[in-house]
């Protein structure tokens, strides 16, 4: 195949990729300078990179981008709107085209993930991924060895008549990225569960146990966001492993994939400046792609993946998305504002396409496949936790349970606590109540006990009662009459654990809070609409009503004699010095 007949069967190949005049005019511009001319040094963490490379951290607790993406979420990586690529096909040695020596029968296109949309190609055989649109970066380098770094350098392979892609990655591992829509009106335990959705709860619920990351990336259309009617796209995220190998059918056309690492990027930094130098583990890195066909033939194409400073910028959708929008043009960043004028980013090159076989073992394919990453942990937390020893409480500062003390739920409310009683105290739920009639927070039990076990050290099994293998905890009802005091109707919640919490105080009269959960009762005697939102009646001023709730609180504050219940006295939530205020509390029958 000479020169020419090459550049025609590359323009059949990519004859779906369309692009705007600007567009063309951009590429334009840019063809007549090799990007090495363009950008002749290296970054900084590039050439830290390139000297003090570490040894590669196992791929060990399979995670993921910021805490926030490891951080989306959140937290979440979003990746962006883009412009760029796809290269097919390219060459051995000589000349300046090199030796074209296999048909470019299938194409390697980067992908915007929030978009799902396709990225304009680069100058120079170029493929120029975009990224993860993270605004603040890993969240701790500690946090990144553990989950790694998804980065949102999308791929897809394409071609007519594909039954098979097997690939590989010289560096960190390939993730698969898929994209689906969800209606909160018409699936809406489909919607809870994807809300609900976190790294501490893979593996669990229904729809997404399968998954690494679940991120809502936007919507496809102008509807409110309150609208029932609205679709949301969300982006579907499953480490697969170094090598993959994947059959090809009717849906893989919207399917992606990505690389992710967890290697040591050097230095101690977070951020963004650690998502660049990760960014960087991959400059050099060797991507390996073997497309087999329906006539039994297959095609191989080595492209080198280089890391780049490129032209971009960060807008912020209507629905408060981050998305990034990327320009196919190497930059020098001297002068110019990261995210607001380039991104540290990906392109890769074709180096040689033959129609030999995959070249790489695959005893390993797919190793990660089979299940949900682990999910991210928590840590124990104590029983009892001090306030300070600045915040101290006196004996006319506790007042008797009949007696009316105030206490604050959102800014400008004001309310009144009063006849506050502990009605029963057991490690089994009351008479007559079930889990299905507590609000836990929580999307499900299941997960409700995975936190738990952790954190507090007990579970609860399937008829409410507890068990834990250290300290003991009991269920706990209780009941108080609440009055607006203030000037206004207010929405309040059934959960006491608004109110106020449980405290004991020590021989110096420094207070500390108990490790209690709350639940508020959604058979509570009231019309609860709006009860997972934590509005559960409407109080006008001067009103009242009785509550009643339930509550898990340890064993050694419950009998401890300085027990009492400590309110709210400010909007914050957190009990200050000046704003101590608590009730006597004991068990009623006791």
């Amino acid at each position: 195949m000479n020169e020419n007949e090459f550049w025609t069967a590359y323009a059949d190949s990519q004859k779906r990729v369309t692009l705007t005049e600007d567009q063309k005019r951009t590429i334009a511009a840019a063809a007549g300078q090799h990007p090495r001319e363009r950008n002749t040094a290296p970054s900084a963490a590039a050439e830290h990179n390139a000297q003090t490379k570490p040894a590669a951290v196992p791929p060990a607790a399979r995670q993921h981008r910021s805490l926030g993406r490891i951080a989306l979420p959140a937290a979440a990586c979003l990746a962006a709107i883009a412009l760029a690529v796809g290269l097919v096909t390219s060459f051995d040695t000589g000349g300046p085209f090199g030796i074209f020596n296999a048909t470019p029968d299938f194409t390697v296109q980067a992908y915007a993930a929030d978009s799902d949309s396709i990225l304009e190609m680069g100058t120079e055989n170029q493929i120029v991924f975009s990224r993860s649109a993270d605004a603040h970066g890993i969240g701790s380098k500690e946090a990144y060895l553990a989950e790694g770094y998804y980065t949102g350098c999308l791929f897809r392979v394409g071609g007519e008549g594909l039954t098979r892609i097997q690939a590989s990655v010289s560096t960190g591992a390939l993730y698969r990225s898929t994209q689906e829509t969800v209606t909160a009106g018409e699936n809406p335990e489909r919607w809870a569960e994807l809300v609900s959705w976190k790294p501490t709860a893979r593996g669990l619920g229904e729809y997404y146990d399968e998954y690494d990351y679940v991120s809502i990336v936007g919507s496809p259309d102008a509807l409110a966001k309150d609208d029932p009617a609205k679709q949301w796209s969300v982006e579907l995220t499953k480490k697969l492993g170094s090598t993959i190998d994947v059959a090809m059918d009717d849906s893989s056309s919207s399917c992606s994939f990505g690389f992710w690492t967890n290697e040591d990027y050097g230095g101690n930094g977070d951020g963004m400046e650690a998502t660049d130098a990760i960014i960087d583990l991959f400059d050099g890195a060797t991507l390996t792609i073997t497309a087999t066909f329906e006539d039994g033939h297959t095609t191989t194409q080595v492209i080198e993946l280089h890391a780049a400073d490129v032209k971009a910028s960060m807008q912020q959708s209507e629905d408060g998305l981050w998305e990034l929008s990327l320009t196919p043009e190497i930059v020098d960043p001297s002068g110019l504002q990261q995210y607001t004028d380039y991104v540290h980013t990906l392109y890769g090159t074709v180096e040689k396409t033959s129609h030999e076989p995959f070249p790489e073992s695959l005893e390993n394919a797919n190793e990660y496949e089979g299940a949900a990453s682990d999910p991210l942990p928590f840590e124990r937390q104590d029983l009892l936790r001090p306030l300070g020893d600045d915040v101290v409480i006196g004996e006319q500062d506790i007042h008797a349970a009949t007696d009316s003390i105030p206490f604050t739920a959102d800014m400008g409310t004001s309310f009144t606590l009063t006849d506050l009683q502990m009605l029963s105290r057991s490690t089994q739920l009351p008479d007559g109540i079930t889990l299905d009639d507590l609000r836990s927070g929580m999307h499900s039990w299941e997960y409700y006990n995975r936190v738990v076990s952790q954190i507090d050290g007990y579970t609860i099994d399937e008829n409410g009662t507890i068990t834990g293998e250290s300290e003991g905890f009991s269920w706990v009802v209780m009941e108080a009459t609440i009055a607006n005091a203030g000037a206004k109707a207010t929405e309040m919640t059934g959960d006491g654990g608004f109110y106020g919490e449980y405290a004991v105080i020590d021989d110096e009269g420094h207070v500390s809070t108990a490790l209690a959960r709350s639940f508020a009762l959604t058979n509570g005697g009231w019309d609860a609409p709006n009860a997972a939102v934590y509005r559960d009646f409407t109080l006008e001023p001067g009103e009242t009503t009785t509550v009643r709730w339930l509550a898990i609180v340890p064993d050694v504050v419950l009998d401890d004699p300085s027990l009492f219940f400590l309110a709210y006295a400010d909007n914050t939530g957190v009990p200050s010095e000046g704003t101590l205020s608590g009730m006597e509390l004991a068990l009623t029958n006791e």
